[in-house]
């Protein structure tokens, strides 16, 4: 049974065995950045956690509107090619194509090697606009390709 539950400011609850339960907030340390959230979620297969979604709203310097940054969707390894990842992305697609958030784009980031990536955005409409040079900082390749969608 595969279950989105939503958070930031949405109902969250989830559904376990018979009876609704508030999920538990997580506490960062004061290091942690601080991110407004627009709409994040939570994807739980059999009640267990598999797969989530966060994104943070910033500011557009093209226009007056706002734009979404997905910071980040991921599906553990055994759950993927079950449509989790396209659940979660829909989602959020849904949620900020509502006109009371007034958002003119949708964009992330993905390691220029990550061609599954690459092509799943692509699926939903997201555009290779540009890449970016050593914007990891860890991992090898470093440079990244920045996708977008319009709405």
């Amino acid at each position: 049974m595969l279950l989105i539950c939503l958070s930031a400011g949405i109902k969250d609850k989830r559904r376990r065995a018979g009876r609704w339960r508030s999920r538990q907030r997580v506490k960062y340390s004061r290091s942690f950045p601080s991110f407004i959230c627009v709409d994040d979620a939570v994807a739980y297969y059999n009640d267990v956690c598999v797969g989530a979604v966060c994104c943070r709203l910033e500011s557009d310097e093209d226009s007056d509107k706002k734009k979404l940054y997905i910071m980040t969707l991921g599906v553990l390894s055994p759950y993927r090619r079950l449509g989790l990842g396209k659940e979660l992305l829909e989602h959020i697609l849904k949620e900020v194509g509502n006109k009371e958030h007034d958002i003119s784009k949708v964009y992330l980031h993905v390691q220029i090697n990550n061609d599954a990536a690459v092509e799943f955005y692509k699926k939903h409409g997201f555009q290779v606009t540009q890449t970016q040079q050593d914007y990891y900082k860890n991992v090898e390749p470093r440079d990244a390709y920045v996708l977008e969608k319009v709405l």
